[in-house]
């Protein structure tokens, strides 16, 4: 214990060299330490982390140290308890080292009760399949995520491999007001060069919140387009119909989550010709539409985008990236003519909002919260709570508990 200990401790003195942060207070070390904890050198190497994949889908995520058949066991109140395997193309089962299984379909309004089965293979043949012992986990208990009346979340910005903010944010912020699930607003990967990057700097941290009971829903940002591991992040993470996007549909809320792409061309010398965000961008735009369009979304009291990059529109010419203007040209218009009452964003590493009137375009009234970053003490959470009345949206710190709040009506 002592030798994973003291591995892990270099590896945090490693990544504060890399990325020029102060060194780690005791605090900070031991917050660290603890998502560490969720990664073992047992038959599961990484814990079980849950994700909100659409309305009525959750999916649960964990490794195994070797290839192994891979299930979920899970149930709600009332429900007896079921079997749930990941199926495809016709073949059963999870057998890998990465295992992701969809539960479905749930009912948000009802707390699910989960464990995940990890069964080593002793000898695959065609014909015949010899298995090892299977290990259960123990239970996990995911809080109901909305109900008709209400749903409330926090979206995290911005973290860029610092493990360390998710237990002290946690504490500072939602024990006071729990919340009912979390939402990664982009950048909490910074650049990842390895698998081991995202094991450690995203899996970790969402299986810590998963023991916390709460789901994360994973959007990447710009940083996490980034970096030789990039391509291999759809390996670990579950996603709607197989994107980076999608839609939630929570009680009085209906969710929005849009990935922003880069923030410059394609044909830009830092991607040496290895990225085509503009076709990937067009193609969500055009999804964008049908979904705020449709009757699911119009019917929700209210609308909400949350995407790393925000769209700016204060910012013209030089002061304005390529990615940047994209959004402001291409997706703007359709929060304004279908009603949206907030974006929420990060990126810009420093807590603003972007209040309407809107100078390129009057006719805006959604204001953009902007959540912070890195040191601690500008590290932020945005705490979102509606209910049929109103809609609040909150900008908190560690520091100070509120530095900005809308109330829609």
């Amino acid at each position: 214990m002592l030798r994973v200990r003291l591995a892990f401790f270099l590896n945090l003195l490693a990544t504060c060299v890399l990325f020029s942060q102060q060194p780690l207070n005791l605090a900070e070390t031991d917050a660290a330490l603890e998502v560490g904890g969720m990664l073992t050198n047992g038959i599961v190497r990484c814990q079980p982390w849950a994700q909100i994949i659409n309305s009525d889908t959750m999916a649960v995520g964990w490794l195994s140290a070797t290839q192994a058949l891979g299930y979920v066991e899970w149930k709600q109140e009332g429900k007896a308890w079921q079997r749930a395997d990941m199926s495809e193309d016709g073949l059963k089962g999870s057998i890998s080292t990465i295992h992701g299984v969809l539960l479905r379909p749930c009912d948000f309004s009802r707390p699910i009760t989960f464990r995940v089965v990890t069964q080593v293979i002793a000898q695959f043949q065609p014909y015949k399949v010899t298995f090892g012992e299977a290990h259960r986990s123990g239970d996990y208990c995911i809080r109901p995520l909305c109900n008709t009346n209400s749903v409330s979340f926090m979206v995290f910005t911005d973290v860029h491999n610092r493990t360390q903010f998710y237990p002290l944010l946690y504490r500072a912020l939602i024990i006071p007001n729990p919340v009912q699930f979390v939402v990664f607003n982009g950048d909490v990967l910074q650049d990842p060069q390895t698998e081991d990057d995202i094991e450690k700097n995203l899996l970790a941290p969402m299986a810590w919140l998963t023991t916390q009971g709460l789901p994360t829903y994973f959007l990447r940002g710009n940083h996490e387009t980034r970096g030789a591991a990039a391509r291999q992040l759809k390996s670990y993470v579950s996603r709607s119909d197989n994107h980076f996007y999608g839609a939630v549909e929570c009680g009085p809320a209906a969710i929005l989550f849009l990935d922003s792409g880069e923030d410059k061309p394609d044909d830009s010398v830092e991607y040496s010709g290895l990225v085509d965000f503009d076709a990937y961008m067009q193609a969500q735009r055009d999804w964008c539409e049908r979904t705020l369009a449709s009757a699911a979304f119009a019917q929700r009291r209210w609308r909400i985008v949350i995407m790393h990059i925000p769209p700016d529109w204060r910012r013209t010419g030089n002061d304005m990236r390529w990615g940047m203007k994209r959004l402001c040209d291409d997706f703007a218009p359709l929060f304004t003519r279908y009603h949206v009452h907030a974006v929420i964003s990060g990126h810009m590493h420093t807590p603003q909002v972007i209040d309407p009137p809107n100078t390129r375009d009057p006719s805006v009234t959604w204001p953009i919260i902007i959540g912070g970053a890195h040191p601690f003490a500008r590290a932020t959470g945005i705490r979102v709570v509606a209910n049929p009345q109103q809609l609040t949206i909150t900008l908190q710190s560690s520091s100070v508990s509120n530095l900005y709040e809308r109330v829609f009506h």
